[in-house]
């Protein structure tokens, strides 16, 4: 329903074949434990390929807006918020390990549908030992004992709603969320600053 002093809904299609690197049924958790932190949109009701969430009022950001400590202030409180009001079982393992760097390195193809895509492709894994370079990784952020909270994952300017007239600020798209690195989600929104590639002439 939508009109001046209704309720507004969002309504969220699955695309085809997202369901091979994202999980659906933790998407739909973490989108509820956002809503029980006060920081997300609110599940209305399920079907077969998607979702209705409650709209929140605001608008979604641009570059120049995570600079502006006005913006800035709110949004590290939001984050900050759902970093410690979340549960964390103590034998959770975090998403950039089972997710980010392990399930989704398998779906990485082996080979493509042209011979000059392939050579592409082989010049990247030969110069890259992506494996090597994950297990790194996580080994630094095991080394600096950053603490396992439930992060967004993903907070580039399209994901973080802010409402002018409060300043109140909300975190939308799920799809990443999950128990990680609290490091890696402060780091990850830092290099959002940059902006998407729809902002590089800006």
């Amino acid at each position: 329903v939508f009109g001046p002093g209704a309720d507004s809904f969002v309504f969220k299609i699955y695309g085809a074949d997202t369901e091979l690197f994202l999980s659906r049924s933790e998407e739909l958790a973490s989108i509820i434990t956002a809503a029980q932190c006060g920081v997300g949109q609110e599940v209305v009701f399920l079907f077969d390929n998607g979702l209705c969430l409650r709209h929140v009022p605001g608008r979604s950001l641009l570059p120049p807006d995570f600079s502006n400590w006005r913006m800035a202030e709110p949004i590290a409180r939001t984050r900050a918020r759902m970093h410690v009001k979340a549960m964390v079982k103590p034998d959770v393992e975090p998403v950039l390990k089972t997710r980010f760097l392990g399930s989704w390195l398998d779906l990485l193809p082996t080979e493509l549908d042209t011979h000059e895509r392939n050579k592409k492709l082989r010049d990247i894994l030969d110069d890259y030992d992506l494996r090597k370079a994950s297990s790194e990784l996580l080994s630094c952020l095991e080394d600096v004992g950053s603490p396992l909270v439930f992060c967004h994952n993903d907070l580039l300017v399209g994901n973080v709603v802010f409402d002018d007239s409060t300043g109140i600020v909300k975190f939308i798209d799920m799809e990443y969320a999950g128990i990680n690195y609290q490091s890696f989600d402060i780091a990850d929104h830092f290099t959002e600053f940059a902006g998407t590639s729809s902002h590089a002439t800006q």
